[in-house]
C-alpha cells in the first residue's frame, strides 16, 4: 500500500481526486480477530490514516497521554517483552531450551535409547520447531 497520506493538525474532507482512492481503501466491513479490528495491520494502518485525514492529529493526540506520543515521535525504547508476541516467543524458546537440556541430560544419565525411541524424540523435536516456525510466521508483528 503505497498512499500519500495528507494527515494535518485539523481534519479535513477529501479532494475530488483524492476521493476514488480513499473509499476503496476502506474496510469491506469492520471485524475484530483476536482482538484486533481488521485481519491485517495493512488494513488497520489503511483505516487509522483515513480517519486521521479526517479528525486530523491534534483530535488524535487528545485520545492518549503525552508521553506515549513524544516517545513515539522521538523514537524512545521499546520494552522487548511489553507486546505479546515477543512474551510468547521468549516463553516458547525458554521452553524448547529447556526440554532441549532436559533431553540431553536424561541421554547423558540415562542408558542409549533404541532406534524406535531416538526416532520418537527427533520426531517430537522437529515437530515442536516446525509448529514454533509456523506460529511465528502466521502472527503479525
Amino acid at each position: 500500500m503505497d498512499v500519500r497520506w495528507d494527515i494535518r493538525r485539523e481534519g479535513r474532507s477529501w479532494t475530488e481526486e483524492e476521493f476514488e482512492e480513499r473509499v476503496a481503501l476502506r474496510p469491506e466491513k469492520l471485524e475484530v480477530w483476536e482482538g484486533k479490528l481488521l485481519m491485517s495491520e495493512e488494513e488497520r494502518t489503511a483505516l487509522l490514516g483515513l480517519l486521521l485525514e479526517n479528525v486530523g492529529a491534534d483530535a488524535a493526540v487528545k485520545l492518549g497521554r503525552r508521553s506515549v506520543w513524544t516517545e513515539a515521535v522521538l523514537g524512545g525504547p521499546r520494552s522487548l517483552f511489553g507486546d505479546a508476541l515477543h512474551r510468547e516467543m521468549s516463553i516458547m524458546f525458554l521452553a524448547t531450551l529447556g526440554l532441549i537440556l532436559g533431553l540431553a541430560w536424561l541421554l547423558k544419565v540415562a542408558p542409549a535409547p533404541s532406534a524406535s525411541v531416538a526416532t520418537l524424540f527427533a520426531s517430537a523435536a522437529v515437530s515442536f520447531w516446525v509448529s514454533l516456525f509456523v506460529n511465528f510466521l502466521l502472527r503479525e508483528r
